[in-house]
């Protein structure tokens, strides 16, 4: 099912073989708290040199775990903790990643998690693999991270699995292979991990190289959904939505997932009940409570849902219109890498829409959105070019932007490849095809 975070019309996710019974989420069982009298034992024994005491602090206190989270008292305990102690060193190299209660400092995270990877720490291995994958103070290697991802994954890691599954999946390095995907999926459902039942049930649902089986996938996303995987409740609340997988709709549970997801800051849930409000599905349209809810996902990082604030800020929906803040927010979502928000950007620079106007910048912006195939900046490239919009005028370079934009079903493209080509040569004409087809 393909995963819709814009609008309704096509969402979901998808693994064990009984049929799931309409039903809301389970209530959610809190973190207990930890008692005054072991918060105090556990601090006596890390202050009189338990290591692995200490390491627990830091933990807890780093995730709020039983504790109030206290960064400062995260990092005091793990750094006493990390001249030895291998956890400690790969839970400090996150507080370094992230910047928590101390400066943020990618190498040195990477120092610490290769020192945790040292002695034979999984946690430590997944971490310096992920800092090869993603290019953290190191240039991105996939081979090298697959490396580490195996050392980790062959201690039942079940990130590490993910991981793997999603570079085969995604041929990330290496070429496509769904069934070594599935494998590593499958290795980490078996661990009971939300990510990996929910990326089973995929499989499932599709009939990506399994038997599809609806049955199976409804019921691994909703064991997924119980162990708080944001996927997996998104599945659940995405199948009430729309009433599929053999499920009736039912806006209700809808609803009742979805607010499942919320507590758990699940961005896409947050999006989905943003969008209820704003609808009015199931509930009373509430323009403050769909505006809310579009901020809680795009204050958890979600690049869509940081692109889908700036669009209320841009539009005017819910709130008075305000460029500054679109433009804030269009910047945090194209720093992650999302196409139409860089489109956004180098469209408001086209148009001087809270920023002077800039066809420089606009087609920087524009050029990186059409490489990535948004045909909406194709289309705009089009418009620049046929009109010596920065550049001097290229009805060729435009007639081509307007073909590769007409493929990704642009209606103003197509209907601009009619009016351009009567002020052109049959040979200006065939240059801008024959350059389209090589794009």
């Amino acid at each position: 099912m393909i995963r819709s975070w814009i609008n309704a019309a096509a969402v979901a996710l998808i693994l064990a073989a009984t049929p799931v019974l309409a039903q809301g989420p389970a209530p959610l069982v809190a973190e207990p708290v930890l008692s005054a009298t072991a918060l105090a034992d556990l601090t006596t024994r890390g202050t009189n040199g338990d290591v692995r005491a200490m390491t627990e602090l830091g933990r807890r206190y780093a995730d709020g775990r039983g504790v109030k989270r206290d960064y400062d008292q995260a990092f005091n305990w793990l750094f006493k903790a990390s001249a030895s102690d291998a956890e400690a060193q790969s839970a400090l190299g996150d507080l370094y990643l992230s910047g928590n209660g101390v400066e943020l400092d990618e190498a040195r995270a990477l120092e610490l998690y290769r020192l945790s990877a040292a002695q034979g720490f999984a946690e430590g291995q997944y971490s310096v693999g992920w800092m090869y994958e993603n290019g953290n103070s190191v240039a991105v290697d996939y081979a090298e991270a697959m490396k580490w991802y195996r050392l980790a994954a062959a201690q039942n890691y079940a990130q590490a699995h993910n991981r793997l599954g999603d570079i085969y999946s995604n041929a990330l390095g290496t070429p496509e292979d769904r069934t070594k995907a599935l494998e590593h999926y499958r290795a980490s459902a078996d661990l009971n991990d939300a990510y990996g039942l929910s990326s089973v049930g995929d499989y499932y649902e599709n009939g990506w190289i399994v038997a599809q089986d609806v049955a199976k996938a409804k019921d691994y996303f909703r064991r997924s959904a119980e162990q708080g995987g944001c996927d997996g409740i998104y599945a659940m609340g995405n199948i009430y939505e729309d009433g599929d997988l053999g499920e009736a709709k039912n806006v209700e549970l809808a609803f009742q997932w979805f607010q499942r997801g919320d507590v758990k800051n699940c961005a896409f849930s947050q999006l989905a009940l943003g969008r209820f409000y704003a609808e009015g599905t199931g509930v009373e349209a509430d323009p403050a409570e769909a505006f809310k809810f579009a901020a809680k996902a795009a204050l958890s990082g979600s690049s869509i849902a940081q692109m889908r604030l700036a669009d209320h800020y841009y539009f005017g929906d819910f709130l008075p219109q305000d460029y500054d803040q679109a433009l804030k927010w269009y910047h945090k979502s194209a720093d992650q890498g999302l196409a139409r928000a860089k489109y956004r950007i180098g469209y408001m620079y086209m148009e001087g829409q809270g920023v002077k106007t800039d066809y420089a910048q606009a087609l920087t912006w524009l050029r990186q959105s059409a490489a990535e195939d948004d045909a909406w900046a194709q289309y705009q490239l089009g418009v620049m070019y046929e009109n010596a919009m920065g550049v001097p005028q290229d009805r060729v370079q435009g007639l081509k932007w307007y073909l590769l934009a007409a493929a990704g079903k642009d209606e103003d493209a197509i209907a601009a490849i009619p009016v351009i080509k009567k002020s052109m040569s049959a040979g200006d004409i065939a240059k801008a095809e024959k350059l389209a087809k090589a794009s």
